[in-house]
């Protein structure tokens, strides 16, 4: 042991230096104990067994430890082996008249684990904290942590037990107690197994999801051995290693005897056993023991010894620490008589009683405190007695005994406060809890399935938002509570449209009447929000305005710088304005049709949906949530032919009006709106605006003179090829073809205004029709298994490439009919973002199973590689890092790039087409595509692609499907246009 060990030990458990009487250890058949004695003779004097033990300068007096009056054990001769196993007694009670004691009774008696040591423990939790216990002890020690009844008896006990004062007085760790023995009893079983399985080819392919190559090299390795099976068939085999551990503890008793011990201690456990009617008897000396003599014992009948100066030098320290014990206590018991005292409810019995308990035990502890001090400063006890070692232990066991009781009286209480004070005011209102009627209903809602989860979790997080600001705030919600009051649930909704026109700063829809089927005609058919008028409120609100129209100033030149060379702004009236690109903000206007009534059903009944976004937000990154702004819908089964002129007559003022008369006044702080751009897919085109159908063999186009067969065919992408000549320009579209749609009667638009959007023409067009063609090949030529077990082989390889990418194919390819319709050509199902997905994906795989010979295979890969980088270059241009326009180098690849792959389709579609196989097939929307390549250096592609119109399609049907109940057709329409001002004036946009 250390220098410092040394120290340690001496502070913490009083070792072989304290003030102990040294008494000797009688050894038992059973068990070795610790025989201890109050006096102890003076061990330079000859000790005579017919007298009794006088007093002695030079004799030690009782032993007093740091937590107990305690003496330590008697030093013995023993191997180090019986000092491991050495255990201390008991210490006996202090009594007015001596009994007459068996010393084998004595021996024989049990262990008092509960007691409490304060040296034992302190230091087996320094040794819990260093590691120096084995590991079943800390698990016992840990499960006596999480008891909730009877966790200090067991604590006490455990801690008694694993330490025991060795020959010299220091505390050892003995482990080879019963009690010991039983926790180490642990088992570790370990099992292994061998298994050998045989399957199939077949089968054994795919329970493994195999690939023929993965099989061949697996049988080449030795993995998989090929045999017989009882029937003569072809089956491979594969062995299979488990290996398990079990671990667990055994629960069972144990039992077990030790004896040890000197002959000199036997004949004193004999002479001790054949005189035990004397007295209370202790041995005279070690020194004595081990010199010559029959080991006689004295009689402690002796007068009490007075502590030497050495021994009250420690004795003080004893005190000091104990009068610091004591007043943590005090102040420990103050708390709880204050706990008692603030309680504020009416104390019942129990409470009463430990009020009382904690007040007898403070006022003990206040006195003993004096005592110790008295102790210490005047050497004597309180009554002016001598300060003797029996006294003197007689006190400290007083003590002890106390402060024990008091935290066993504080015990319940800790427990009771514990967490801080939030936790304790959780608690306190947990007391008060009750049920919840939007609880109830929110839950009944979604369990009905007319909520969703997410709806209800956003309900009740917001109840618990004005719960808490009411509570902190003492804040009231006026208006809710006058919806509330609402009698009958029919008036509901005029109240909270009357209640949020109030609160709307946002001046209403302008009702209209537009002829429809069925409707009113002596009222208004129809509400539309006017784009100037929602820009006004914008430019108002300042939120809105920056938000969804001009997020940033310098977007403004910096779109016009590109845009401005646009073919469709040729002579444009906003150019001549000195400051357009600073002041006029262009626009796109969306359209198309969205499913409100029988979704899905033959009988669907679609309604037609307009809306218009600033093309700067759109720049900016903004959300479809943020950019789109609805304007007007109508159920297209009730639109007459009058229908749509005079909603599009309604966007710019009739000649002759007030609004006309008005028109070109500021409204904005000298912004303008420029309509620059039509948007929506090529039906809503051919149907709603006119164009060109897009099937049409001789004219399929709206942007240029191409057609199908001839001279100008646009399958023919060669650069420079014909129909490349023909592109319209604003002062020729109309001899192309020539709209009535209103629309085009204001001022800069024309047809060459119609964006091709890439979304519907490259993702659900062109590559729809590719990729499909591809997987078939891959599913017919170039996999080995099944067309449904190839297919499934497709979709991993896609989901495993995928992982790490940001865009992910989320389609499930589980049948053939996911890329081969049944009628037609081959053609790949999905959403235009998981066909976006799959160019890397599709090239890494084509790669890997094509077969290099073939002529066919390498074009096809070549057409997946250019793709590859065709879709690598819209993203690195793309508005997302601040490009509102493809630079001129990179645009010159993508038009070329594009022609090139173009060029490869026909090519396949027409060499495929003579094998009689119904593969590559080739639509007009290839080249409405490179229309949109080539028009990407005045204008990026997903500026004006569909993503964003489609989703607020999506937000427009829900909001549609809630106004369907107790409403017209031409009702619905108008109810939507209401909701949507309200929605955007509670979202601060206007």
């Amino acid at each position: 042991m250390s220098a410092e060990d040394e120290v340690n030990a001496v502070e913490e458990t009083q070792a072989d230096d304290e003030l102990p009487h040294e008494p000797e250890v009688i050894p038992e058949a059973d068990d070795t104990r610790m025989m201890k004695s109050p006096n102890k003779p003076n061990p330079k004097s000859k000790a005579n067994p017919k007298s009794k033990a006088g007093p002695s300068k030079g004799n030690p007096s009782k032993a007093i430890s740091k937590s107990k009056a305690t003496p330590p054990p008697p030093s013995i001769q023993s191997s180090p082996a019986d000092e491991d196993d050495q255990e201390e007694s008991p210490e006996e009670e202090a009594l007015e008249h001596d009994e007459c004691v068996n010393p084998l009774q004595m021996v024989e008696a049990p262990e008092e684990a509960g007691s409490r040591d304060r040296s034992k423990s302190n230091k087996f939790k320094k040794m819990i904290r260093d590691g120096q216990l084995p590991e079943f002890v800390v698990k016992e020690w840990e499960r006596t942590l999480a008891m909730s009844t009877g966790r200090l008896v067991a604590q006490r006990r455990l801690i008694n037990l694993a330490l025991d004062h060795d020959s010299a007085g220091r505390l050892v760790v003995s482990l080879q107690k019963p009690y010991f023995k039983q926790l180490q009893e642990t088992y570790t079983e370990t099992e292994g197994r061998e298994s050998s399985f045989a399957l199939p080819k077949v089968l054994l392919m795919g329970k493994f999801n195999l690939s023929s190559e993965a099989f061949e090299q697996a049988l080449a390795e030795g993995d998989l051995v090929e045999s017989k099976n009882k029937k003569g068939k072809t089956v491979y085999s594969w062995d299979m290693d488990s290996h398990h551990t079990t671990r667990g503890k055994r629960s069972g008793s144990s039992t077990g005897q030790e004896k040890q011990g000197t002959l000199a201690e036997k004949k004193f456990v004999d002479q001790a056993a054949a005189n035990f009617k004397v007295g209370l008897f202790r041995a005279k000396s070690s020194m004595d023991l081990e010199g010559s003599g029959a080991g006689q014992l004295a009689i402690q009948d002796a007068e009490p010894k007075m502590l030497t100066d050495r021994e009250w030098t420690k004795a003080k320290n004893q005190l000091g620490s104990f009068i610091q014990a004591l007043d943590k206590q005090i102040q420990a018991s103050k708390k709880l008589i204050s706990q008692y005292t603030e309680s504020g409810q009416e104390e019942d019995k129990k409470k009463k009683e430990q009020k009382e308990d904690t007040s007898e035990i403070f006022q003990k502890t206040v006195a003993q405190t004096a005592t110790s001090h008295k102790c210490s400063l005047e050497h004597e006890m309180p009554d002016g007695a001598p300060l003797h070692a029996s006294a003197y232990a007689t006190l400290i066991d007083t003590v002890e005994r106390d402060i024990n009781h008091l935290e066993e009286q504080a015990e319940p209480a800790r427990k009771k406060r514990r967490g801080g004070t939030h936790q304790r005011m959780e608690q306190a209102a947990a007391d008060v809890e009750r049920d919840s009627a939007l609880e109830s209903l929110l839950l009944e809602s979604f369990a009905s399935g007319e909520i969703s989860g997410a709806f209800c979790h956003a309900l009740m997080q917001a109840a618990v938002q004005d719960i808490k600001t009411a509570r902190d705030d003492g804040a009231t919600f006026p208006l809710m509570e006058k919806l509330a009051s609402v009698k009958h649930g029919k008036n509901f909704q005029q109240s909270l449209e009357l209640a949020l026109q109030r609160k709307s700063k946002l001046v209403q829809p302008t009702q209209v009447s537009i002829p429809l089927k069925g409707g009113p005609e002596d009222r208004p058919s129809c509400n539309i929000l006017l784009p100037h008028e929602m820009l006004h409120g914008m430019f108002v609100s300042g939120g809105g305005w920056e938000r969804c129209v001009v997020p940033t100033a310098d977007l403004l030149p910096r779109f016009w710088a590109s845009f401005r060379d646009h073919p469709c702004m040729s002579g444009h009236p906003i150019l001549g304005r000195a400051d357009y690109h600073e002041k006029a903000i262009p626009l796109c206007l969306h359209g198309d049709e969205v499913p409100v009534m029988g979704v899905g059903k033959i009988w669907c009944h679609s309604a037609l949906q307009f809306s218009f976004n600033s093309m700067l937000a759109t720049a900016a990154g903004r959300s479809a949530e943020d950019t789109q702004m609805f304007i007007f819908g109508i159920f297209e089964k009730f639109v007459l032919p009058e229908t749509m002129p005079a909603f599009f007559e309604l966007l710019r003022y009739p000649p002759g009006t007030p609004e006309a008369r008005r028109s070109g006044s500021l409204l904005c702080g000298g912004y303008c709106g420029v309509l620059v751009q039509l948007n929506g897919d090529l039906d809503y085109y051919a149907k709603w605006l006119e164009t060109p159908r897009w099937s049409n063999h001789l004219k399929p186009c709206s942007l240029c003179k191409a057609t199908f067969r001839g001279s100008t065919s646009w399958l023919d992408n060669r650069p420079g090829s014909a129909w490349q000549g023909t592109c319209l320009t604003t002062a020729n579209w109309r001899s192309h073809w020539s709209p009535n749609n209103p629309i085009f009667r204001l001022p800069g638009v024309s047809g060459l205004s119609c964006s091709m959007d890439l979304m519907h023409n490259l993702y659900l067009g062109w590559l729809q029709y590719f990729y499909g063609s591809t997987m078939v090949v891959l599913v017919e030529d170039c996999l080995p298994d099944s067309p449904v077990q190839n297919l499934l082989y497709i979709t991993n390889f896609i989901k495993e490439h995928q992982k790490a990418e940001k865009r992910q194919f989320k389609q499930r390819l589980h049948k053939l009919t996911m890329i081969q319709p049944k009628k037609g050509y081959p053609k790949l199902r999905g959403r235009a973002a998981d066909i976006q997905s799959l160019h890397g994906a599709l090239l890494e795989l084509w790669t890997q199973k094509m077969d290099p010979a073939n002529t066919q295979h390498r074009q096809i890969r070549l057409f997946l590689d250019l793709n590859h980088q065709l879709q690598n270059l819209l993203d690195e241009f793309s508005p997302t890092f601040g490009f509102i326009s493809v630079p001129e180098e990179p645009a010159a690849k993508l038009v070329s790039t594009g022609q090139t792959m173009a060029q490869i389709h026909a090519i396949l579609m027409d060499h495929y087409k003579a094998e009689n196989r119904q593969l590559y097939n080739m639509t007009s929307k290839t080249h409405f595509s490179m229309h949109s390549l080539m028009l990407a250096r005045y204008i990026h592609p997903s500026m004006v692609w569909c993503y964003r119109g489609e989703t607020t399609m999506h937000r427009l049907q829900v909001l549609w499907k809630s106004c369907l109940p107790g409403c017209k057709h031409w009702q619905v329409g108008m109810k939507a246009a209401v909701k949507e001002s309200f929605l955007l004036c509670l979202k601060g946009k206007l």
